[in-house]
Formats: C-alpha cells, structure tokens, sequence
C-alpha cells in the first residue's frame, strides 16, 4: 500500500510538471544518494540502503505497469489519455536505468505487458506521445533481454514496420526506426527488414513520385534507418552504396526548388553523417554544409545545418558515455544536455574535434545571427563543444559576451552560463578577450537594432537599454576582484585611443560611453579608478590633439586670407580677359589659356581641400570627439557619485580599498546628445570641433560643484548679457 500510494503522488506531480525532465533529474540523485548530506556520504555508504532504495524503484515501475492496465481496462477511447501520465513516469525510470524494467524474474514482463499498446490506431497527438513514451520503454528494454519470445519479436517487427510506413505522427516514426534497428539486433533477426525498408524508400525517392509529402515523409525515413540501422547493413551481404545515395540526395534534392523536400532533404543528410562522419571530412559534403550556414540562405536551411550538427555531437557525447560506463546509449532520451556526463577531452580520442574545427567559424558566425531560433541552435552547439573540450574556450569568449545582451532571455541565460563556468576555469582567457567582446557587442548590436522585428517599444526609443542588463551582468563576474574589473574598465578605454592603423568608429565610442556610465558601481574605488583612467588618457592626449587642432584652424585662416586677396584680385583679372579678347581678334594674337581659366579656379576655393590631408585631418577630429566623449562621461561620474576635484586627484591605485565604504548614486541621466559627432568634410568644419574640445577642456577644470552651479546661472542669463564670455573658476 505504502507504495501504491508514493506512486500515485509521482503521478500526481507529474501531471503539474510541462514534461518528465525534473522528475528524471530526482530520481538520478535518489539513486545515487545525492540528497546524503557530505557527512554521511564521508563516513561510507551503506549497501543495504543502496539495495533497499533500488527495489522500492523496482516495486514502483512494477506498480506503474499495474496501473497502466488497471487504466486500460476501464477506460473507453475517450478517455485512454488518463493512461499517459504512468507510462511518462515509466519512461522516466527507465531513463535513467532501464534494468529497473526488466525485473529478474520476467526479464520481458514490461515488453510483453506493452506491446498490445502498439496496435492502437488513434491518430491524435495525445496518443502519439502515449506511443512514442511506450515505443522509448520497449526499445531501453529489449537489449537487456537475452532470449526475447520469438512471438513478441515478430509481433513487434510488424507493428513496428507498419507504424514506419502509415503513422502521421514523425515522432512515433523515428522512435519506430530505432526500435526496429535495436530489436533486430537484439533478437538475432539481421537486417533483413531494415534492407527492405530502405530499399523501399529509396524507390520513392529515385522514381517518379511528384507527392511532396511522399518524397519528405521517405527522405526522413531512409535518414533514420541509416543512422539507426547502419552497423547492421554494413555486416549484411547486400552491402550498402552510401555514395550512390549520397548523389540522389545532392542532385535530386538538395538543389531543389521546392524549399520543404530541400530542408527535409538536409536532415536527411545530418542523419547519414552521424553513422558516417568521415564524409563530413570531404570537400563536397563540407561545402554542401558550408552553404547551409552561410549568412543569406532562408533561416530554416541554416537551422536544420546547425541540428545536424548538434545531434552528431550529441550521439558522440552519448558513445563516450556508454563506452566510459558500460551502460547502453540513450540518445534521444533527454530535451537538455546539462544531464549528459561531461565528456572532457573527447576531441582528443575521436574525429569529433577535427570535423567541428572544420565548421566553428561558421558556428559562431551564425551564432550571433539577426534570427533568434538561428542563434539558439548555435548556442546549444557551442554548449555541447565547451563541455566536450573540442576547440579552445578562448575563440568563442567574443560572441559569449555579444549574446548576454541578446533581447531573447533563453538566449543571453545560456551565454551567461557558459560564460561563468568558463570564468571559473579559465579567468585569464575570459579577461583576456573582454574587450574584444565588447566590439562584437556592439555589431550584434547594430545587427538587432537594425533587424530584429519584435523589438519593444521602450527599445526602439532607447535602443541601448537592452544592451545593459548584459554588460552589467558580465561585470558582476569580475567585480569582486579589483585587478580584473580594472582591466576590464581600462580595456573599454583603451578603445578611445588610435592607432596608426585604423581607428574604431564614433558610434562604437558613443556606444563604449554608454556601456562604461551603466557599470553597476557599489564600491567608490570603482568610478574613482575610472575617472583616473580617464585622466591619464586626457594628460597623455590631449595637448596633442589641441595643437594639430589649431593648426588645422591656422591653415583654414591662412586660406581665408588668400581668399580675400583672391576677391581683390579678380577685377584685374577681368581687366586681363578683356585685353586677352582684344588680342584674339588682332592678327596673330593667341589667348593665355591658364590666364583665362584662373577666375573659375579662385571661385571655387570656398571649401578647397586641394591642399590638405583629408585623412589626417579626420583623424585628428575623430582623437579630438573621442576625448570629448571621455570629458563628457568624466563629468558625468563625478556628478552622479558625487565626486570632488580634490577626491579624484587623491586616488592612488596604490592605496587599498577601504571596506564597506558606502556609495552615493544620484539618479541622473547620462547626456551625450549635443555632442558634435560628425567627422569634418572640408577644412572650414574643424574650428567647430576645436571650440568644442576647448570648451570642455576649460569646463573639465571645475569641480562638479561649480560645473553645476555654473549651468544653473547660464540658463538664468538674459539674452542680453549671453554674448559676454564668462571666464571659468581658477
């Protein structure tokens, strides 16, 4: 009775769960005692407890199997849906150990029991999923059996290969599939079914069909059996012809028009590589995969190329898994992979690192794609390769940090995920690409923006809001140590110095100042150390820039004052064209023809960049915003945290930081939108970004007290008196 009753609880709540995968994960820590506090697992195990615990599961799947016949039996078509629940907590415990099924006793009680179910000729999804959970059972079991009833094996061949060819439910066809592939296997039967069925399928696809849903539902079958079946087809006499099936699926399908059979098509292919992975190794194969993940085919070709992908990874995880425990592989058993055993190294014993190598840089690449469901699936592939060990951690560091500001929260939960295990581990590698991830942020930045199509409101109006829960989030890893979330503050000013060699873009700085001003502070070590940054790149810059600023102007004024000249001069110069016309009509007189072009020439001269370097005239302009926008942040910190001259210029990176200092934080929003940020056109447009470098340069003299008060009297100005220059306090 106790157990009656604890199984019908587990039913009970499964039926409040959205599917059987918590449950799965309880019942795996019950088994291995898990839920033993660390003190009594220290002082040894008891086996009994162990051998106890084993035979209540054992009792409670013996219960269930009662239960789903008692259901059964009293229940009528409509209500057979009552019978789900029991065989979904059945499928749970032998999920995580299929012997618990296969009791010592009948060791084929469970599939004998089951089997009938298989006959069931409902077409709803509800009976499909009863199936396909029964189908799962049947499959875990058999291979346990050593002698199975012949009767039940060739009941179950036939329910099986029917179900295979007629059932409209796909899911129960691939659960058939490998059933079928284990059970032939299991019973000694060979692959003399499976023969016959890709046979069949094969004749559909390389004759005449024109049915689409024909063509489609035997693409996705000859896939599976492939897959399934292919150790068995490979021992058989009739030895299998991969290629030639290959070039079917490449010339007939793969290139087709119609985009359904296309996509069906290449799962087809995921499958075949999965018994054959040696072929993802080949030019043609990796260019057929290349062009599915490329960036402008339909978004559901790029999805199914990254699945393939991912279930490769996940049936090799699985191998790993099974050879490491001696226990059978599992693998579609699971929705997640956090329940799979990490398989450390795996790229060093098999082929698996080599062939996603091949493909990573299209993995990330699509990683960061404007499709959400196409960024998922990449996630869920570079999850499964930083566990497998397969490439360096470091390489994907970038696109983590792009994905925490993903406006999918599935998406930016996972990327903060891998990316605070990978700060555990490897901290050196994860500070070490910060600043690189910050600039592929803001592509992916540009990219959403520009893309996504269910942006809210509130973003549309402030795109930048969605980017800052992310960036906060990534400093939260680090903030607790000071060395690290100073490099990571010095490493996103640093950007705001040029090289020789290129220099970044002023949106990308603008967005750098938006990303630095939201960093959640809680110590005042952590604004006073960036404004000190800040300080040092001012010392160093900007004397620099100011001069080659005022020679810029010097240069525009030099050209102004030959305009004048110019001015001047062009009435003698019409005085030399009418003398040059009276010349033409005398007798051997020839025009001047430089003479008489030069009129035109000095005309044109209002914004004459003949003479100048336009390139490092931009640049100049470009080092003189980007120190603007440093000034403008500088003054921004110091008036939120309320930060004195005196207190800024006392912080040393020598002293320690004083424990629990509080932090005072005023609600005020950072202001960049009058900043000039266009880069000049012609000489005549630097003077406006030199008086605004001089003006904040002044401005950055005062303390943000006297700033303050100071803004305040200017709005107070009369127009009157507006045009007398106030000079700033010493």
């Amino acid at each position: 009775m106790e157990i009656a009753t604890k199984t019908e609880q587990i039913v009970d709540m499964l039926r409040k769960m959205p599917n059987h995968q918590p449950l799965i994960t309880i019942i795996k820590r019950s088994l291995t005692l898990e839920f033993l506090p660390q003190s009594s697992k220290a002082a040894g195990i008891n086996s009994s407890m162990m051998t106890s615990l084993r035979k209540r599961c054992e009792l409670i799947c013996r219960r269930l199997l009662e239960r789903i016949l008692q259901v059964e039996e009293g229940a009528d078509n409509e209500t057979k849906i009552h019978t789900l629940p029991y065989v979904l907590v059945l499928q749970a415990f032998c999920i995580v150990d299929p012997t618990l099924c296969t009791p010592v006793t009948d060791p084929s009680q469970f599939v004998v029991t089951l089997q009938p179910y298989l006959k069931n000729k409902v077409d709803s999804k509800s009976t499909a999923q009863l199936l396909e959970s029964i189908i799962f059972v049947i499959d875990a079991v058999i291979p346990l059996i050593r002698k199975p009833p012949q009767t039940v094996v060739e009941e179950l061949e036939q329910d099986l290969k029917q179900m295979i060819v007629r059932h409209s439910f796909l899911t129960v066809v691939h659960a058939c599939i490998k059933c079928l592939s284990a059970l032939s296997n299991a019973a000694g039967r060979g692959p003399r079914l499976l023969e016959y069925l890709v046979n069949l399928f094969y004749k559909h696809l390389s004759g005449p069909n024109s049915d689409g849903q024909v063509l489609g539902r035997s693409l996705f079958c000859l896939g599976l059996l492939l897959r399934y079946g292919y150790k068995l087809l490979a021992a058989s006499e009739n030895q299998l012809d991969f290629p030639k099936i290959l070039e079917l699926l490449k010339r007939r399908y793969l290139r087709r028009d119609d985009f359904s059979l296309k996509v069906r098509a290449m799962q087809a292919l995921g499958y075949i590589l999965i018994a054959k992975p040696d072929f993802m190794l080949q030019k043609d194969i990796l260019n057929l995969i290349e062009a599915s993940l490329s960036s402008d085919v339909d978004y559901r070709l790029k999805i199914q190329g990254l699945q393939n992908l991912y279930e490769y990874l996940r049936d090799a995880e699985s191998q790993l898994t099974a050879d490491s425990t001696g226990k059978p592989t599992v693998p579609y058993a699971t929705n997640g992979g956090s329940e799979v055993p990490v398989a450390a190294g795996a790229g060093d014993t098999n082929i698996c690192g080599g062939i996603i190598q091949l493909y990573w840089n299209s993995i990330l690449e699509r990683s960061l794609d404007m499709n959400d469901q196409v960024r998922h699936a990449a996630l869920k592939i570079v999850e499964i390769v930083l566990r497998q060990g397969l490439v360096h951690p470091i390489t994907c560091v970038p696109h983590l940090i792009a994905l925490e500001t993903d406006p999918v929260e599935g998406n930016s939960k996972l990327a903060h995920h891998l990316l605070m295990n990978m700060n555990e581990k490897y901290p050196s590698f994860f500070e070490s690409r910060l600043g690189d991830g910050l600039q592929m942020s803001f592509r992916f930045f540009e990219t959403i923006v520009s893309n996504h199509n269910v942006v809210a409101t509130n973003m549309k109006s402030n795109p930048i809001a969605f980017v800052k829960p992310g960036i906060s989030r990534i400093y939260r890893l680090i903030r607790a140590n000071r060395n690290s979330r100073n490099k990571f503050v010095h490493s996103i000013v640093r950007k705001f110095i040029s090289d020789s060699r290129s220099y970044p873009t002023i949106g990308f700085l603008v967005y750098c100042v938006e990303v630095l001003a939201s960093l959640p502070f809680t110590s005042p070590d952590e604004p006073l150390y960036l404004v000190y940054d800040i300080n040092r790149v001012i010392q160093i810059r900007a004397g620099a820039i100011e001069a080659n600023l005022k020679n810029w102007t010097s240069m525009d004024q030099q050209q102004d004052v030959v305009g004048q000249q110019d001015i001047v001069g062009q009435q003698d110069v019409v005085g030399q064209q009418y003398m040059v016309d009276n010349v033409m009509h005398e007798p051997g007189g020839y025009p001047d023809q430089n003479l008489a072009d030069s009129p035109q020439k000095m005309l044109n001269n209002s914004c004459s960049t003949s003479d100048v370097d336009m390139a490092k005239l931009q640049e100049d302009c470009h080092d003189a915003i980007a120190m603007q926008l440093l000034l403008k942040l500088k003054r921004h910190l110091k008036m939120v945290y309320s930060l004195t001259d005196a207190r800024c210029q006392a912080f040393s990176l020598k002293d320690p930081p004083k424990p629990g200092e509080a932090i005072s934080k005023q609600n005020i929003p950072l202001n960049i939108n009058n900043t000039n940020i266009s880069l000049p056109s012609c000489l005549q447009d630097v003077a406006l970004v030199y008086q605004d470098f001089k003006t904040l340069l002044r401005e950055d003299s005062m303390d943000y007290v006297l700033y303050t008060s100071a803004t305040v009297q200017k709005k107070r100005l009369t127009p009157r008196s507006s045009s007398k220059v106030r000079r700033p306090v010493a």
